[in-house]
């Protein structure tokens, strides 16, 4: 699986159901506009490699094409045709749950926090959300 989702993919949201703007949700979730999952296995984080057989390196991409520390450094097999990238972190974060959809990436994102939600809520939120296979930013690879 690792070859065939290896490249760079421009993060897409979708308005949601009520039709609240995309991009504020991007601003407010820090969501990054493009993602790097690389070929190359992890080997940073031993808890993960003892749980998961398969885990690979993600990179956050600026624009113009530096990596960023977060919110991505990770991407796993789930299944056949599905994948999770995330962050090893705690407290707070973002993670994605897609689909292989020809050569983009389908699913949720996920944004999450540990700290102790208002009256009612979950501390979780999701959006619909497309990886677009493009050229790496700043280099011109696909």
């Amino acid at each position: 699986m690792q070859e065939a989702v290896s490249g760079c993919y421009r993060l897409e949201l979708y308005p949601d159901e009520t039709g609240a703007d995309a991009e504020k949700k991007r601003a407010e979730w820090h969501i990054p506009e493009y993602v790097a999952l690389e070929s190359e296995p992890l080997t940073d984080w031993p808890s993960l490699l003892q749980t998961y057989d398969q885990v690979f390196v993600a990179r956050t991409l600026d624009q113009a094409g530096a990596a960023r520390a977060t919110p991505f450094n990770y991407w796993r097999p789930v299944e056949a045709d599905v994948l999770y990238v995330g962050h090893p972190g705690a407290l707070a974060g973002l993670s994605m749950t897609l689909r292989i959809v020809g050569e983009n990436l389908e699913g949720e994102i996920l944004a999450f926090t540990d700290v102790r939600p208002q009256a009612g809520g979950t501390g979780k939120a999701s959006a619909p959300i497309r990886a677009r296979r493009v050229e790496c930013p700043g280099t011109g690879d696909a």
